[in-house]
């Protein structure tokens, strides 16, 4: 994956359609993602989501993700209609009164995700109530990097199992509100380092040193810093939005354990479910 104006693109400069890996045991299931680059003059694309379907899927349960990369499309709900610029995404539950489309003379680029799941579609409802269908997401933090990752992985050939997929997609889609909240104007390195944990501890290869490194500051200058304002070590306060993440999700969701450790920025399940134990005095296990 390189970049270009900030915009994730993939090495091979050429758009695509990915089947993902499902399990339909799972809460979430991952059905199709993609990054695609059109022309209006040479692709029609007119969507009416309120009689949208998938196969086989239950009504209520498809939720679409659209973000736009480069060029421009238009955008339709009650509210009227909107153009679709570089850096906005949109949120369709499948049933909404909504559409979008590509003018003949308008180029569009964007990438993709839809998922199946009753848990999600709610949140999504609930989401969209409170944001509306369309905003705005920086390329280069928060969510835009998670689904970007997911797809370039995949697109890379690299061996992703039905539960790892859903459990990145449910990331994903968890990571958007945050980002929306972490989008005020920039305040101080620690303030700023909060904010970023917040949108990115999700991440498990997020640390102290790429921390430091968004920051522009040193990791040595950055750690006397964050620990002088906030009590505690940067590292100490990922671990611990890490675990409050992973608490809430055991508490709240039908996640499986191993769904809730790839959420919740760890790579081994044992380790999280070790340090779940320590800080809480039960296994993950134990809360669902």
């Amino acid at each position: 994956m390189t970049q270009d104006n900030g915009f994730v693109l993939f090495e091979s400069g050429e758009p695509c359609m990915l089947s993902l890996p499902r399990d339909a045991r799972l809460p979430i299931l991952p059905l199709a993602a993609g990054w695609q680059r059109e022309h209006g003059s040479q692709r029609h694309i007119n969507w009416d989501n309120s009689t949208r379907t998938t196969h086989g899927a239950p009504e209520r349960s498809v939720l679409l993700f659209q973000y736009t990369m480069s060029g421009s499309a238009v955008f339709r709900d009650e509210d009227g209609e909107r153009i679709l610029k570089p850096g906005t995404g949109f949120l369709v539950p499948f049933g909404s009164p909504t559409s979008y489309w590509l003018p003949r003379d308008m180029e569009w680029e964007w990438i993709w995700v839809s998922v199946q799941s009753r848990e999600l579609y709610r949140w999504g409802e609930a989401l969209v109530a409170e944001q509306g269908y369309c905003f705005e997401l920086p390329p280069d933090t928060g969510a835009v990097p998670q689904l970007a990752g997911l797809l370039a992985d995949r697109f890379a050939g690299k061996p992703l199992d039905a539960e790892e997929v859903s459990a990145r997609a449910y990331r994903f889609f968890m990571e958007i509100p945050r980002t929306l909240r972490a989008g005020g104007k920039p305040g101080g390195v620690a303030e700023r380092a909060l904010a970023l944990i917040e949108t990115c501890f999700c991440d498990p290869s997020f640390n102290v040193s790429e921390l430091a490194r968004r920051l522009g500051v040193s990791r040595a200058h950055f750690t006397r810093l964050f620990a002088a304002e906030n009590g505690e070590p940067p590292g100490k306060t990922i671990e611990t939005r890490r675990l409050q993440n992973a608490r809430e999700l055991a508490a709240l969701s039908e996640l499986s354990v191993k769904e809730i450790c790839f959420s919740s920025g760890y790579r081994n399940v044992s380790h999280f479910c070790a340090q779940f134990k320590k800080r809480f005095g039960c296994t993950p296990g134990g809360l669902l």
